[in-house]
């Protein structure tokens, strides 16, 4: 399977992002038996002692994963990952966001095949409602 470029550094990105907090940070995960599963998170800032959190579950439907996250911030955002839908090695990839300051919506389309990756990427910002 070939390989994405942005793979090579992923676990050395996430240890840095995911692992390191500057603050307090609490998180709470549980799962129901319909394979739902939920992750709550909250944050103290060491800088100016803000708290922020969110509130966030995955689930799965058909083998085709459903995520929303709700934030502190006034942000809800969903994303869609279906795979396999009318061509084997396809991953579709839908995401949009509302916050109180902005929206946002993208699409992500990749192609695994033994000798060739294809990946397509669109995004879209808007302002204010």
């Amino acid at each position: 399977m070939v390989k994405s470029y942005s793979d090579f550094g992923k676990s050395a990105k996430n240890l840095l992002k995911d692992d390191y907090v500057v603050g307090k940070k609490a998180e709470v995960k549980t799962a129901t038996a319909d394979g739902v599963n939920f992750t709550a998170t909250g944050i103290e800032s060491d800088k100016d002692g803000a708290l922020s959190g969110s509130l966030s579950w995955k689930y799965k439907v058909y083998g085709n994963a459903f995520t929303t996250k709700v934030t502190t911030a006034n942000v809800i955002s969903n994303e869609a990952v279906f795979e396999n839908i009318g061509v084997k090695g396809l991953k579709t990839t839908v995401n949009g966001s509302l916050g109180t300051a902005s929206q946002s919506a993208s699409a992500k389309l990749d192609y695994k095949h033994d000798a060739v990756r294809l990946l397509y990427q669109e995004n879209e910002r808007c302002g204010e409602l």
